[in-house]
């Protein structure tokens, strides 16, 4: 299993440290890179972490802000794996 590493696109969290909002979509459009990349549907990740659709649709368009579990799950669920860092 290969790792989904907030390192991946830690420069682009880091510009938008400021602004949570950018972060959490930056988020959402990687899960969705990863989620197509694995195969899979909205439906299929939702199911993976007991969740619905419409949540998965919302973190994906940066509407929805997961908490740090979530993110690990939802990372888990397209076959990945979640590292953060701080710093």
């Amino acid at each position: 299993m290969s790792l989904i590493e907030i390192h991946d696109f830690t420069a682009d969290v880091r510009r938008a440290r400021s602004d949570t909002a950018d972060a959490v979509a930056c988020f959402g459009k990687q899960l969705r890179a990863e989620r197509l990349r694995a195969g899979l549907s909205q439906r299929e990740v939702a199911e993976g972490i007991q969740s619905t659709t419409a949540y998965i649709s919302r973190i994906e368009r940066g509407l929805a802000n997961p908490p740090l579990l979530a993110m690990v799950r939802l990372a888990e669920a397209v076959g990945r794996r979640c590292r953060f860092e701080i710093g």
